[in-house]
């Protein structure tokens, strides 16, 4: 099929996928704060939206203004001999149609023209237009910048603040958390300018959109799998769309991992550019929309006499003017899901501290979100079990000081339920789980190798579908007791063992994989699982334990030989147990003499242990357990 005849979205989309394998996509390329980007009309005065604006921004042209050759001529000035226009699409959805009375006649108006008026289409129609850019059009004067009235920084604080998104500081990455419905920033110092802040966080706002409650977009994707980058690529273009309007920049070098799923998602369906520029522009003016809110402040007078100003656009504004010196705070926990209970009963929020606290508010009715009784009672477990922790590499020297003790076998940090308040930053469930972003396979296939002991040189790991021998941790000089392959085509996948320990894994390239701080999390959570169910397990050994013992009371000694052992030549010895039908019932105990199961034998010799019962550990004597004293 020609170019021509092919569907516009599909036309679009082979553009951009040989452009995001060059790295020169749209959204790819980063600009200043301040420069104009992207498409408009200068008839009207209107930006050229959704899939159009990625058609024109796909031309590479440098002039931002574009318009059909009838109205290039309705200027007076002429395109060029010999120039290639560039198709845009328009959907129409309305249309202006004569009214009509009841008898069929068209309604006229004061002036004697019929009166129109504005129906929706049943069925959208589609438009197309050739249009031409500024550099293709001669005697059309320099685009002239207009003075902006409100700074860039002011307006995207404006937004964030008018938002009331949930927003905290701290470590190295900013990422939106759809579980807790919160944004995550690094501390506004990390970042190289203003500009570069506000961005970041208004592409974290475009995932915040998707929110059920917002605009509800499908957001659970594990992170690096090809729904999580579709989401990407909308946040990805709105940050694009929002750096120019705003007057921000842009800068897509963080999301640059994710052009191999970008590419992959156009080729097996050319309609996702069109659904993700439409996405984008509804995430656009979903942000935009908190502009229109009027920031309201108001003027307030300290007990010194000092003039301040206080933003009241937040539901948690406190003020202060009505607290004086002499009325302490009672700080107090409460959980995210019960705020609007907490805000109902007295409380209310300190942004300095980021905390809820009272004054003078009835202390019965928010007791239960006393410090006193909360967090350590939600949390609580029995004296001497073990609560594991999420420690980092880098922090186990703190952990350790704080009173952390490690576990060889479970390869994690713990302390005893009655110390845990000393170490509370890391707890599984005060750590976000959010994964790194986008690796290589190469990348991802070396950190597998590490986790494995396999010590690397710059030469491994290679993909090229070859076994290679690597020295592991443990080997002599001249050893390699790991091997490895892996195949690069397809989805990147292959094999690793390390022989000295036995341990091998089918791997399998994800995009991701988790940090330092991430795994400890993990490793705490899986140690924490493990103990829970073991502790289950030796209760059900208890109970199955006590059950047995009241059966081999009911039981007789073998001083017979039962069929089995008859069969097998077995002469009879204290401790075999039979009874009506002459079964053998063997039990087995520990080195303390304690019943835990008991084998049961039928005549053909079938053997099974009693259900739920204990067998590791577990033995029989032959004579009886005096024997071993003899």
């Amino acid at each position: 099929m020609s170019d021509e005849k092919k569907p516009f979205h599909e036309r679009v989309a082979e553009t951009l996928i040989a452009q995001l394998q060059a790295g020169t996509a749209p959204w790819q390329k980063p600009w200043s704060a301040g420069t104009p980007y992207l498409p408009m009309n200068p008839i009207s005065g209107n930006r050229y939206r959704g899939i159009n604006t990625l058609q024109l921004l796909a031309q590479g042209r440098v002039d931002p203004r574009w318009m059909t050759y009838r109205q290039a001529v309705g200027l007076g000035v002429q395109v060029n001999k010999g120039e290639k226009g560039t198709s845009v699409q328009y959907w129409k959805f309305s249309e202006q149609q004569i009214q009509r009375d009841s008898e069929g006649k068209p309604v006229l108006g004061a002036d004697g023209t019929p009166q129109k008026v504005t129906v929706l289409l049943e069925r959208p129609r589609v438009f197309y237009a050739v249009v031409f850019n500024a550099e293709q059009i001669d005697g059309l004067p320099t685009i002239e910048q207009k003075p902006r009235t409100w700074s860039a920084v002011e307006r995207a604080d404006t937004i964030l603040r008018n938002s009331r998104a949930e927003i905290s500081h701290g470590g190295d990455r900013a990422f939106y958390s759809p579980v807790k419905d919160s944004i995550r920033l690094p501390e506004q110092g990390q970042f190289t300018s203003a500009a570069d802040y506000y961005a970041t966080a208004l592409h974290e706002l475009g995932h915040w959109t998707g929110h059920p409650t917002r605009l509800d977009r499908d957001l659970a994707h594990p992170f690096g799998s090809e729904g999580y980058a579709r989401e990407e690529l909308r946040a990805e273009i709105a940050s694009m769309v929002l750096g120019d309007e705003l007057a921000l920049g842009h800068d897509p070098s963080q999301h640059a991992a994710y052009v191999g799923h970008w590419i992959g998602a156009l080729k097996k369906d050319p309609l996702e550019i069109l659904r993700a520029a439409s996405a984008a522009e509804k995430i656009r003016d979903f942000v935009l929309a908190f502009e229109q809110q009027q920031l309201q402040t108001q003027a307030i007078h300290t007990p010194e006499g000092e003039s301040t100003t206080m933003d009241i656009s937040s539901e948690h504004a406190v003020d202060v003017a009505t607290e004086s010196a002499a009325q302490a705070r009672t700080y107090i926990t409460v959980p995210y899901a019960e705020r609007d209970e907490a805000k109902a009963a007295g409380a209310r929020w300190d942004r300095a501290r980021k905390s809820w606290y009272v004054i003078g508010a009835d202390e019965a009715v928010i007791a239960r979100w006393s410090n006193a009784a909360s967090p350590q009672t939600a949390h609580s477990v029995p004296e001497g079990e073990r609560v594991y922790l999420a420690v980092p590499y880098r922090e186990r020297a703190a952990a350790k000081a704080a009173g952390a003790v490690w576990d060889r076998s479970a390869k994690s940090w713990y302390v005893d339920a009655g110390t845990r308040a000393s170490v509370e930053r890391w707890l599984p469930e005060r750590q976000t789980a959010e994964q790194s972003p986008a690796i290589s396979p190469r990348e991802e296939l070396a950190q597998a190798l590490r986790d494995m002991s396999f010590a690397l040189t710059d030469e491994h790991p290679v993909l090229d579908g070859e076994t290679h021998r690597v020295a592991v941790d443990g080997d002599r000089k001249g050893e390699r007791s790991g091997f490895y392959v892996a195949h690069p085509d397809g989805h990147p996948a292959g094999y690793i063992k390390n022989n000295r320990t036995s341990v091998e894994i089918r791997w399998k390239a994800k995009g991701y994989v988790l940090d330092e701080a991430e795994q400890a999390k993990l490793r705490a959570e899986a140690t924490t699982k493990q103990q829970q169910r073991q502790q289950q397990q030796e209760q059900l050994h208890e109970q199955t334990a006590a059950r047995l013992g009241k059966q081999l009371a009911a039981l007789s000694p073998a001083t017979l030989p039962t069929s089995y052992m008859q069969r097998k030549g077995i002469g009879t010895h204290p401790g075999v147990y039979t009874d009506q039908d002459r079964k053998t019932y063997v039990p087995a105990v520990d080195a303390d003499g304690k019943l835990w199961t008991i084998q049961y034998i039928d005549a053909e010799g079938s053997k099974r242990f009693a259900k739920s019962s204990r067998k590791q550990g577990c033995f029989h004597v032959i004579g009886g357990l005096p024997k071993l004293a003899a």
